[in-house]
């Protein structure tokens, strides 16, 4: 998900122009994602050329603010990035603090990233044209699955990425439990299993967490025993059925859903003990598109 916040002073002179840019090439206005109207095929092709400039927003943000704040920025940490989310209510529960404080986003993010950018709030690029959540979402995530999180839960992660939220929801199934994160491009699979194995080697030694590569639309789940709880961390144009089919009676998932430059938004999809499918959306979001094999 991505926004722009302006700053005051000299600082908004530098960034105004930026989200100014931003927010016209995508159209949506940052505080009001339930404007945003159906795009034309020229925005659409119009908005396909700056993808790149999406990916490096927060990079360039965080590089033109840290200069005015210095002091703040290089004292982030992973304590004090979860101590914040704590005060802002976005983390309500202990076990949930508990999780975010274990696993370090910095272990999970580029080594090319310098320290204050991987503890700021805001997404990041880890290539492959994927990205790492911003902070609060991943956080916003675990709470609204916290229920299904529980010791000997079994867990589905969608597009797993670098292998973070995957080693936070290990935390909250420890010691029985069982994860599996699944990401379609090979190599960030494989540089995810690297990252676990040099920081948290005993996730993958227990068999807590697995992480493979694979596509959740394809044959990836094929074999797979239906979960507890399933985290999707891209956005499905529709709702998936073989994912609804791999959620258990009493289970729930989170999964962005919407076109990818439409209005999308984070729902929740629950199973009751009788089989019976309900969802409800919790807010906007802007996720990066959940494909099937042979899809970019």
């Amino acid at each position: 998900m991505f926004s722009c916040k302006l700053f005051k002073g000299s600082k908004a002179s530098l960034l105004s122009p930026l989200c100014h840019r931003f927010r016209t090439l995508i159209a949506i206005p940052a505080n009001d994602l339930n404007t945003h109207r159906s795009l034309s095929a020229a925005s659409h092709q119009r908005r396909r050329r700056i993808l790149p400039f999406i990916a490096v927003l927060p990079l360039l943000t965080a590089r033109l603010s840290c200069g005015f704040h210095s002091d703040s920025v290089t004292e982030m940490s992973q304590e004090k990035l979860i101590s914040n989310l704590v005060a802002e209510g976005v983390i309500r529960h202990a076990d949930v603090e508990t999780a975010l404080l274990a696993v370090d986003r910095g272990a999970f993010c580029p080594n090319n990233l310098p320290k204050h950018y991987v503890y700021q709030d805001s997404p990041l690029p880890i290539g492959y044209g994927e990205t790492i959540s911003a902070p609060h979402m991943h956080a916003t995530c675990l709470e609204l699955l916290r229920d299904h999180l529980r010791p000997g839960s079994r867990v589905l992660d969608v597009g797993s990425g670098s292998g973070y939220l995957s080693a936070a929801m290990g935390i909250m199934v420890r010691p029985n439990g069982k994860v599996i994160g699944i990401e379609k491009h090979p190599e960030l699979a494989e540089y995810s299993i690297q990252r676990m194995r040099e920081y948290m080697p005993e996730m993958l030694d227990s068999g807590l967490v697995k992480l493979s590569a694979g596509n959740v639309l394809g044959d990836a789940l094929e074999n797979e025993e239906p979960f507890d709880a399933i985290h999707v961390g891209a956005a499905a144009a529709t709702l998936p059925d073989n994912l609804v089919q791999k959620l258990k009676a009493g289970g729930r998932m989170v999964i962005p859903v919407g076109p990818q430059w439409d209005y999308q938004v984070l729902q929740v999809v629950d199973k009751d003990l009788h089989g019976k499918v309900k969802k409800h959306n919790v807010t906007g979001v802007r996720y990066v598109p959940l494909t099937k094999p042979g899809e970019e």
